[in-house]
């Protein structure tokens, strides 16, 4: 009777300790299913698609979201290997099992990768595939394996478009670097970098140092700018590396961030020493062009003939003023020196009006002439020049004259 009381406890204590067992795992399983549920919450709203392939079986269970992810409804695309593999672009399939094989055989320490799905729509998506293998046979071969996949087709055609960006920047004929707001450089393109001769050191140094200290003021002011006003633009000049200095057409423009914090000031530099090396041949001739010009107007309104190998005449026509007597004394001069004459016609038949200036620099001419030997004779005066000359009080005693230029030729011929 003893013994069967003693059962009888024994078997009860193992019945409470078995409900209570059976209660822990029950709380221990709606642990799990809670878990599981808000996981799956969880990623249903970070528009997470999850997958669970049984790999002996040959089967997959898709979730809703993974689904949705690719334009279909619960019931439109099957909980199957194949609607994963049959969705994988062609050209990423083989990497897609380049990967997966690696990481199943081991030597791949995790599955992630990027490759592109077929959407419902024909469209191709790109996504990121995360797996895990959870469970192994005996003999350590694969029988589980779960994970994820997240839409980043935005982030790729960003990633695209900063692709193409940085390209056009690294490539670029003009400079164009990136800096902080404080302007310490974070990024330099090609051109920039030969540009100031500083090349890859270029990063990290504060823009305002490659400029001429004479420019460095204009230069902050410049940043400074830029920095309230969004915007800036002039010339300044780099001084490179090896000490040279180069004019430099600048701009410079910021990004903000979401705060309207300066996300980055940008400058771009355009290298104006061609330029300016041109525009100076141009001027230099330009200048040569006035000044071949003005040598052959010179000619043309100082012509000086030779009448023989000891007489000149040198006709003139419009109007004398300071200037033109003066080219008329030059000429007078070196081709009275050149030619070796004795005589020199001046004949002012084309001219209308003569004035006292005019007037004493033919008197100066004529005296500066015969320092060279040679005489200077005035023909053609006009009525009203003969008028002047005389109210004037010119004297022309140093000077021969003719009444026109007919009886001038005909007596130099005489006397030479």
């Amino acid at each position: 009777m003893n013994n069967s009381s003693t059962d009888r406890d024994d078997i009860q204590e193992q019945y409470a300790a078995l409900q209570a067992e059976n209660l822990h795992l029950h709380q221990q399983l709606e642990q799990l299913r809670q878990n599981q549920e808000r996981l799956h919450h969880a990623l249903d709203g970070s528009n997470t698609g999850t997958w669970d392939w049984l790999i002996t079986e040959h089967d997959a269970v898709l979730s809703d979201t993974y689904r949705n992810l690719l334009g279909y409804n619960a019931d439109e695309l099957p909980d199957s290997v194949e609607s994963w593999i049959n969705q994988i672009h062609p050209d990423d399939m083989p990497a897609v099992s380049r990967v997966l094989e690696e990481y199943m055989s081991g030597r791949r320490k995790e599955y992630i990768l990027e490759h592109r799905l077929r959407h419902k729509s024909g469209e191709w998506r790109w996504m990121i595939t995360r797996g895990k293998i959870v469970a192994r046979d005996d003999a350590g071969q694969p029988l589980r394996m779960t994970g994820t996949i997240n839409d980043i087709t935005a982030q790729k055609q960003q990633q695209a478009q900063v692709s193409i960006f940085k390209s056009m920047a690294d490539t670029a004929p003009d400079g164009f670097g990136m800096a902080h707001a404080d302007g310490t450089l974070t990024y330099a393109n090609a051109a920039y970098r030969a540009m100031t001769g500083y090349g890859n050191a270029l990063l990290g140094m504060n823009f305002l140092d490659h400029f001429t200290e004479a420019d460095r003021v204009l230069a902050l002011e410049a940043l400074t700018s830029t920095a309230h006003e969004g915007g800036w633009q002039g010339v300044l000049n780099f001084q490179r590396q090896d000490g040279s200095i180069i004019p430099v057409d600048t701009k410079g423009f910021v990004t903000r961030d979401e705060s309207g914090n300066i996300a980055a000031v940008m400058g771009l530099f355009r290298d104006l020493s061609e330029q300016h090396r041109q525009e100076a041949e141009r001027t230099a001739l330009q200048q040569q062009i006035i000044d071949a010009q003005r040598d052959a107007l010179r000619e043309l309104s100082t012509p000086l003939i030779p009448l023989s190998d000891s007489v000149l005449i040198m006709p003139l026509v419009g109007t004398i003023d300071s200037q033109r007597a003066q080219q008329v004394m030059e000429s007078l001069l070196e081709g009275a020196a050149r030619h070796q004459a004795s005589l020199v016609i001046l004949d002012i038949t084309g001219v209308s009006v003569v004035d006292t200036q005019v007037a004493q620099a033919f008197i100066q001419t004529a005296q500066a002439v015969k320092l060279l030997g040679a005489e200077v004779m005035l023909t053609g005066i006009q009525p009203q020049i003969a008028q002047t000359l005389v109210h004037l009080g010119v004297d022309l005693s140093a000077i021969q004259t003719r009444g026109n230029l007919q009886s001038g030729i005909a007596s130099a011929l005489t006397q030479h």
